[in-house]
């Protein structure tokens, strides 16, 4: 008897000490994550030089997250000199991620280099991220292999991030890339490889739009009333879409402050696309409505309405004590815009500054928590057209997978609705207010340090820009490269794929449940 309680007290011990995942009983991996999380170079620095493996690859790739352009020499020396291969495609990673075109000159000499022959491919789709015209002559040299999968996917990921940044990459002398790109697309079976390619094939013609009745003005005829508003905003959108409304009724849709955010937002970006300019008492109406929606929308009109832009000066006072009057950090879409919008008034260049940056703000991560979730946690998303089940990467963004968690432990999630749906990109939702400018009053560091790609089934955070992520989370159809590196990833979808390509704008999440 007595000594079946020891085996088990044992047995027990043992279960207890077990990791769940990789941060669980690793104290080294878990401050040098806090390191990456709190963007301190200094301290993350020395870790690439540790003896164990392990420690130098977490530190390596946590740059993918920092993205601190000062460290490039070191990054550099730091490959150049080590031994390891998956530390060293960490650290090709992560000087990729500071898309810097000087740091892509340098990966170009490194890329010849014939003792980095393993990590070509790795270089090459590092290379793309910080490449412009200046690089053709770099891929018109070079030759694609039929038979080489893994060089035909890095190439046109590296093309596609190129052109992503210049948009018009091989038509001025980059004949023989272009040749290549040709070539790839005939032979290739990947469908990743297709979607990358897509940009430099010939536009197809486009549809005829469709025939829409003559202008009725929907809301003072009645098309359209207040309690099928209420009943569900989506749905009294897309009523909305079948005809012409009059320039007065969006205005008068817009401004009904009984109606749901989702409705409202809507008919306002139908009111300000109608109008080439807004009148001062308009823009100073919107400005002070105290509706991030409506601020941000009339932040943007105004940098580009000329008649504006010449007296803008004159509002800047106007437009500080309204940023100033913002819910922090709950708000910072909307205190971007504004900021956006002073700096071209003022004449100054904006360059983008995280709230982290600007103030020091915190949103610490919950050890406590993260070290109880297991290593393959799945999630059941039951929604009003079924259900589908991810997998949460905690491993690679335990922040936010925790940050999720809580939310999904308050119900936060249950009959939020799904706000935005792009065929053939994403479809996104857990929006407070439903039309997507909804926050709680926090934000997270946005969490890169992966070799993460969107791919059908991925489940990123929402963002206004980097380490601004919240409660909005979306899921992708289809390959989507542009936002690797850029959005986190912290799931992915094992089954349900196709519950996810039926979700339009106006379905629902019923709950949320572990499994």
């Amino acid at each position: 008897m007595k000594k079946g309680l020891i085996f088990a007290l044992i047995l027990l011990s043992s279960f207890s000490l077990k990791g769940q995942n990789r941060f669980s009983n690793d104290l080294l991996m878990k401050v040098i994550y806090q390191h990456q999380y709190d963007q301190n170079t200094t301290a993350l620095l020395p870790y690439l030089r540790h003896t164990q493996q392990k420690y130098r690859y977490a530190a390596a790739i946590a740059f993918a997250s920092v993205q601190d352009s000062s460290v490039a020499d070191s990054l550099i020396a730091c490959f150049k000199n080590e031994k390891d291969l998956d530390v060293q495609k960490a650290l090709v990673l992560s000087l990729g991620q500071l898309r810097l075109n000087s740091v892509t000159k340098r990966l170009i000499v490194i890329h010849s280099d014939k003792k980095f022959v393993k990590v070509k491919n790795d270089l090459l789709m590092a290379i793309g991220k910080g490449a412009n015209l200046s690089d053709l002559s770099f891929y018109n040299k070079l030759v694609i292999r039929d038979k080489d999968t893994l060089q035909q996917y890095a190439f046109a990921y590296s093309v596609f991030q190129a052109y992503r940044r210049t948009k018009n990459l091989g038509t001025n002398g980059g004949e023989d890339m272009l040749n290549a790109i040709q070539h790839l697309s005939l032979i290739t079976k990947s469908n990743g490889v297709k979607v990358l390619l897509k940009p430099f094939q010939a536009p197809s013609k486009a549809m005829e739009s469709s025939n829409i009745p003559e202008a009725i003005g929907a809301y003072s005829k009645g098309m359209i009333d207040s309690a099928q508003i209420m009943a569900n905003p989506y749905h009294a959108i897309e009523q909305l879409k079948s005809v012409h409304v009059k320039e007065n009724d969006w205005y008068a849709l817009a401004t009904n402050k009984k109606y749901p955010c989702a409705f409202t937002t809507y008919c306002m970006e139908q009111y300000i696309a109608t109008q080439k300019a807004l009148s001062l008492d308009q823009y100073r109406m919107l400005s002070a409505s105290g509706n991030v929606a409506f601020i941000s929308m009339a932040a943007e009109k105004m940098r580009t309405d000329s008649n504006y832009l010449s007296m803008s000066h004159l509002q800047v006072p106007f437009l500080k004590t309204i940023q100033s009057s913002l819910i922090m950090p709950r708000d910072f879409e909307a205190w971007v815009d504004l900021e956006k919008t002073i700096c071209k008034a003022e004449n100054r260049k904006y360059e983008y500054k995280s709230w982290f940056t600007l103030t020091g703000y915190r949103h610490p991560i919950d050890w406590e928590y993260v070290k109880l979730v297991p290593e393959n946690l799945k999630i059941k998303i039951t929604t009003n057209k079924g259900a589908f089940v991810m997998v949460l990467k905690i491993n690679d963004a335990p922040g936010s997978v925790v940050n999720f968690l809580k939310l999904l432990d308050s119900n936060y999630y249950d009959k939020r609705y799904f706000h935005r749906m792009v065929p053939n990109f994403v479809v996104q939702g857990g929006c407070p207010r439903g039309d997507g400018w909804g926050s709680l009053n926090w934000t997270q560091r946005s969490e890169l340090s992966n070799f993460l790609v969107y791919k059908p089934g991925s489940v990123g955070l929402a963002s206004a820009g980097k380490d601004s992520e919240g409660v909005q989370f979306f899921v992708t159809h289809t390959w989507t490269p542009h936002l690797d590196g850029r959005y986190t990833i912290f799931a992915e979808l094992i089954e349900g794929m196709q519950v996810i390509n039926t979700l339009k704008v106006g379905d629902q999440i019923l709950y949320i449940e572990k499994i």
